[in-house]
């Protein structure tokens, strides 16, 4: 029971997404796909850059989130990137306090080549690879922040992807797969977290949806993995 008590209670992580109107439909739509499967609040509106703004004075106003996501295009980036005021602001500011900040490339723009030594996402060329890469970053963040998460996305595992990461679904797959799925998306530890739950040996669930006796179910409504024998479950906030 403490258990349920302090997942419903524990703190969602903030994001704030700085971005031009250009880009306005572009970070809604990425923040609804980050908050589903992820423990995040994303903050789109407060990161709309206005009339007497640019994209560093609303960057220094995201330094307030956990995480800043900088979404660069033609239209938010500066005419000029003066050293002495990004810098202090998306390096020393944001460590100072705490802050992830997070550069996602949209269209090709300049930009100082230092935003790309660190969390760095080039979304030029695909952008729902863009949107499964941020939010495999914050998966990874959870597990192991220090290690950067992987580029790969195997062709074999699209339908586990589109039906169980982007979205929520129900996926008849191997036990193999299942696992492989888990690893390559960053989500892993919550196999192993919750392997010991043995009351989920006996949960059978419908057996339209089970088909034939034996095959592994994987379920998601958002994004934590239980496997118990023959089945492996996927579900946000079970």
């Amino acid at each position: 029971m403490k258990r349920c008590f302090s997942r419903y209670t524990q703190r969602l992580k903030t994001v704030f997404l700085a971005h031009a109107r250009a880009e306005h439909d572009v970070a809604r739509q990425l923040a609804e796909f980050l908050e589903f499967g992820c423990n995040l609040t994303c903050y789109v509106e407060d990161g709309l850059i206005g009339g007497e703004q640019d994209l560093i004075s609303m960057a220094e106003e995201g330094l307030s989130a956990d995480v800043l996501v900088l979404l660069l295009s033609p239209t938010s980036s500066p005419a000029r990137w003066v050293r002495e005021r990004w810098e202090p602001v998306l390096f020393d500011q944001a460590r100072r306090g705490g802050v992830e900040v997070v550069t996602v490339l949209l269209q090709e723009c300049s930009f100082p080549p230092l935003l790309r030594r660190r969390n760095f996402i080039d979304g030029t060329t695909n952008r729902l690879t863009t949107r499964r890469l941020l939010k495999r970053w914050f998966w990874q963040r959870e597990r192991e922040p220090a290690t950067l998460p992987s580029t790969e996305f195997s062709s074999g595992l699209e339908n586990l992807y589109s039906t169980l990461a982007d979205h929520g679904g129900t996926a008849l797959v191997s036990g193999a797969d299942a696992s492989r799925f888990a690893r390559e998306a960053c989500v892993a530890q919550h196999l192993r977290r919750v392997r010991t739950f043995r009351r989920l040996d006996v949960w059978k669930g419908p057996p339209s949806r089970l088909g034939a006796p034996g095959s592994p179910l994987v379920h998601s409504k958002m994004r934590r993995i239980f496997v118990s024998g023959p089945l492996v479950c996927a579900c946000h906030g079970c």
